[in-house]
């Protein structure tokens, strides 16, 4: 009697079809970190160590070395001051669209009539976020050729800085109250995935917590100090990394602006080296902000 060889392929295990499915799921992920990561990257640095023109055939490339960097971190002095400019006005926008996206998302999470509206408003930025957009609006909404230079802004700006003036606060705090309120419009622009995302945490928060904090006698600013802002710290961080991000990467800043002004002019050797220092910059400061909210993590 002949035995049969054909064997039956053995079940493939619970922890290999786990690793699969892995790895699956990460292929989109991988490829686009590949495509629209490294290749670019990889292209912008052998850009940034040569002279490149445009030939007959294509680029043509001239070996520099570090010549590029040495001229724009040493001769160039726009840059360096540009990006120091950029990272303060970071260091104070950030904080004060956190608050911001904080306090609006607060309101749109109570029950009033228009909610609905009123959430679908503060959305519009992220559906048609687009820096000739925000150009257009402004110049519709603040151009008043009869107005004085000091009285451009639907907000009285010299009126609080002299109330403030009168109740003794800091010159430098002044400036940056005054500059949050003259931006106002662009503060609330640059809001709305924010907003959508502090939303998202609030309405995460069961009911039952505020109700047993109501029976223990806490009132409206314990219960926000007690519950919705440790709830709100994970997302605080996620918030703080996309708006730093977004700040750093806006069209609007000078640095942005030159970099795209030097590749238009087909520089693109130092625009690459003005690239990639500045993504060097941004991910220091990524890091710096990390670190310390993994510190602030560990000790609380």
């Amino acid at each position: 009697m002949i035995k049969s060889t054909n064997r039956k392929p053995r079940p493939m295990s619970l922890e290999r079809k786990t690793k699969w499915f892995g790895w699956v799921f990460m292929a989109p992920w991988l490829l686009g970190l590949i495509y629209f990561f490294i290749i670019p990257f990889a292209s912008s640095f052998i850009y940034s160590i040569n002279f490149v023109t445009i030939g007959e055939t294509g680029l043509d490339y001239e070996f520099l070395g570090l010549k590029n960097y040495a001229y724009m971190l040493q001769e160039d002095a726009s840059f360096v001051r540009d990006v120091v400019g950029e990272v303060k006005n970071v260091l104070t926008q950030v904080p004060i669209i956190l608050i911001y996206s904080i306090f609006v998302a607060l309101l749109l999470n109570q029950k009033f009539p228009g909610r609905l509206f009123a959430r679908s408003l503060f959305f519009i930025p992220v559906i048609i976020a687009s820096g000739l957009v925000i150009q257009i609006i402004q110049k519709d909404l603040f151009a008043n050729t009869n107005m004085r230079a000091d009285e451009s802004s639907i907000f009285q700006i010299g009126l609080i800085s002299e109330i403030l003036g009168n109740l003794n606060f800091a010159s430098d705090l002044i400036n940056i109250i005054t500059t949050a309120v003259a931006q106002i419009f662009d503060l609330s622009w640059k809001s709305g995935v924010q907003i959508l995302l502090f939303l998202s945490a609030l309405q995460r928060i069961p009911p039952t917590y505020y109700e047993v904090a109501s029976v223990e006698g806490a009132n409206a600013w314990d219960a926000f100090w007690k519950i919705t802002f440790p709830v709100l710290s994970p997302s605080c961080l996620l918030v703080g990394v996309y708006t730093i991000v977004d700040s750093f990467t806006s069209q609007t800043n000078p640095v942005m602006k030159n970099i795209i002004t030097r590749f238009n002019e087909v520089k693109y050797g130092y625009a690459s080296a003005s690239a990639i220092i500045y993504f060097i910059v941004i991910g220091a400061f990524l890091g710096a902000v990390m670190l310390l909210a993994r510190k602030r993590v560990h000790y609380t």
